[in-house]
């Protein structure tokens, strides 16, 4: 079995909830046992949230993720 780490793609389709169904099982699967790929995960969070958060700062009309949950 060959292992391979999640692509930048992947991550940031993961963190914008646009990833499809097929990779979601295969991808958490593998942030489960692989912690280079979760802590890859984790800046690309940080980092697409900090620039939502600086689209709503910069854009007033822009929609405010974190009011959304």
């Amino acid at each position: 079995m060959i292992h391979s780490h999640a692509s930048d793609a992947e991550l940031e389709r993961l963190c914008l909830g646009t990833i499809d169904s097929d990779e979601l099982g295969r991808l958490t699967d593998h942030l489960l046992n692989c912690a280079e790929c979760e802590t890859r995960f984790g800046q690309s969070r940080d980092y697409i949230r900090a620039m939502q958060r600086a689209l709503v700062t910069l854009t007033p009309d822009w929609p405010d993720p974190e009011e959304e949950n």
